[in-house]
């Protein structure tokens, strides 16, 4: 009987799948006026998620979505990446409180994570930070354009009678 028990407690461990919900800051320290991504990542769930307030930042962008769904044998896994940019509006420490993913029957949430924005005085401001490498399109050399891009040429108006506002 103990060993039926324990590969029935196997069978159903293999079976369930694992919700998982993380999230990543692009640089825990910036210099202000610049801006930082914040990507929340949820595995193996379909439940309703909930942002963080961003008291005392500018939201640049977002939410961003990007989703996977991957089926192999019939096992389904899916992976849905939410991000946004920010920026401090201000020199100081921020905390970032947690974001939540609201179930039916569970409530998951993100650790609440800390940010130092530190004074400018040369006014270095840097391009929107990027978190995930594509191996493909990193990898491949892209061209270069031996050529400049024409201008598109404006249309006429075929009529003579000038163009009236309503």
């Amino acid at each position: 009987m103990k060993y039926l028990n324990l590969l029935l407690f196997l069978c159903l461990g293999f079976c369930t799948q694992a919700q998982s919900f993380s999230v990543q800051l692009s640089s825990d320290s910036i210099l202000l006026g610049n801006s930082f991504r914040l990507n929340f990542t949820i595995e193996d769930s379909q439940a309703e998620f909930e942002a963080p307030d961003f008291e005392g930042m500018h939201l640049i962008s977002g939410p961003n979505y990007k989703s996977s769904v991957q089926i192999i044998n019939g096992d389904m896994k899916s992976k849905k990446s939410i991000s946004f940019l920010l920026r401090p509006e201000r020199i100081g420490q921020f905390f970032i409180p947690p974001a939540y993913l609201v179930d039916e029957d569970l409530t998951l949430e993100t650790e609440a994570l800390e940010l130092n924005v530190y004074p400018n005085p040369e006014g270095i401001i840097e391009g929107p930070p990027v978190m995930e490498n594509n191996f493909i399109f990193d990898s491949f050399n892209w061209p270069e354009m031996p050529y400049k891009m024409a201008e598109p040429k404006k249309k006429k108006s075929k009529s003579k009678k000038p163009l009236r506002k309503i």
